[in-house]
């Protein structure tokens, strides 16, 4: 399943030197960009052709995964011993969406012996504590994490591994509403295929439909759980994990001393450890509810958080690219450029290339902006409609099928949390941004259709 000896990757603390340049590097390259298309056309055309393809390269990739399959309903378990579970729910400030947390999690269909589940909560966290019940029942327990620093996600999640007993963990945050079967599934998938490290289930939204941040969100959480995790995972490549609902062997958290405290995306950071040890990511079906962030300003926060957490995912693993050897490593490195690397450059580039491109495409000389050229970028922009379209197809949320032509300008709106996010890297490389939750009350009802 994974390596003899852990493969040691460096801890994203150790980004303090590197944070800094890489910010100077990044603005002196764009700003080279900007100043090229002016003084130097031709060159920056050329070096458009060598970014072209890469971008080709990724949209063919997607209409591949299109084109493959759709996953199977995950079978139902015929396990006669289950294997002990652990749950980590990680909460902070979260004192209005607590009852309805706990009330979910105890829908979930698992012996109630070999389930624990852990009320992860700051201790300084008054009003959260508050609205906790006095006494949590088995399988409830809370855990409390000492005010120190770094405070984050992983700090906390890594004080309640030291007491969880389970052979799998997974993890929820506050407004999760998991599927009963999930735990269920995610066990028999560990179990009948000693290869796999985790598995990772979908994420959607219960108020897809609220705004236009919520749609789009939605657009973009379908074709990434539906679409493109599933192919990835399907090719047997590593791939980020979702914040929740990923479920992982503790052996391997034993073996890696659990999550990077200091990175911001957790989540992907440990994909990459799993593939750098040796593991395997797989897919399972039973969805996980989620409450889609519907304002603009916490929705730039949050996604400033995660791109900076990638950038800090890249550097560090970048330090070890090939890791552990031979082909895996080898295609650990490409997934690690296809995924993360690919996120950042759109989100840095994409609006610095439309701007370029347009101003070269009408004071540039003539014939400077080829057919091949424009034809990629449509190319790229189609390959983007297309699988966020089978995502929704995929979900089950065919209703907003109507929003896909608006999802370029939901792409544009990257451009400004990328930036916060490489300013914070510089200034305050380990700060959490705190997403609020609760913000839509009434959750309707959850599925038991998978």
């Amino acid at each position: 399943m994974t390596n003899r000896n852990p493969v040691e990757i460096p801890s994203a603390q150790s980004l303090a030197r590197y944070g800094v340049w890489f910010a100077v590097l990044l603005i002196l390259f764009i700003s080279l960009l900007a100043l090229g298309s002016y003084f130097a056309p031709t060159i920056i055309i050329s070096g458009l052709f060598g970014a072209t393809l890469i971008i080709l390269t990724h949209a063919i990739i997607k209409i591949l995964a299109v084109l493959s399959p759709k996953p199977t309903v995950t079978p139902d378990a015929d396990i006669n011993l289950w294997p002990r579970y652990t749950v980590l729910v990680p909460i902070y400030k979260e004192a209005n969406v607590v009852a309805s947390l706990i009330t979910h999690l105890a829908k979930l269909d698992y012996p109630r012996d070999k389930l624990e589940i852990f009320i992860i909560c700051e201790a300084d966290d008054k009003e959260t504590l508050a609205a906790l019940p006095a006494v949590l029942q088995a399988p409830f327990k809370l855990i409390l994490v000492p005010p120190s620093e770094p405070r984050t996600k992983p700090k906390a999640l890594n004080i309640a591994l030291t007491e969880a007993s389970g052979k799998f963990i997974t993890i929820y945050d506050a407004e999760d509403r998991p599927h009963p079967a999930q735990l269920k599934a995610a066990a028999q998938a560990l179990m009948s295929n000693p290869k796999l490290t985790a598995v990772q289930s979908p994420l959607n939204y219960y108020n897809s439909d609220t705004n236009f941040l919520t749609r789009q969100f939605t657009i973009e959480y379908a074709a990434l759980f539906h679409v493109w995790l599933p192919f990835l995972a399907k090719l047997g490549l590593p791939f980020p994990l979702g914040g929740t609902s990923n479920h992982i062997r503790a052996s391997l958290l034993e073996r890696t001393q659990g999550w990077d405290a200091f990175n911001v995306t957790e989540d992907a950071d440990m994909s990459f450890r799993i593939a750098a040890n040796g593991g395997r990511i797989g897919y399972i079906l039973p969805p996980t509810e989620e409450e889609a962030v519907q304002n603009l300003k916490p929705w730039m926060k949050q996604r400033s958080r995660w791109i900076k957490g990638y950038l800090q995912t890249w550097i560090i693993h970048m330090r070890r690219p090939l890791a552990p050897g031979g082909k895996r490593g080898f295609l650990r490195q490409i997934t690690l450029q296809l995924t993360i690397g690919l996120t950042l450059l759109t989100g840095f580039f994409h609006v610095p290339s439309l701007l370029i491109v347009s101003y070269l495409y009408v004071f540039g000389p003539p014939a400077d902006i080829s057919p091949f050229l424009m034809g990629s970028f449509i190319t790229a922009y189609a390959s983007g409609l297309l699988i966020g379209a089978a995502g929704l197809i995929r979900a089950g949320k065919p209703g907003l099928l109507w929003q896909i032509p608006f999802m370029p300008f939901y792409w544009l709106l990257h451009f400004i949390p990328a930036l916060m996010a490489l300013y914070e890297l510089c200034v305050r490389p380990f700060y959490w941004h705190k997403t609020e939750h609760g913000v839509k009350s009434s959750p309707p009802p959850i599925s038991t259709k998978t």
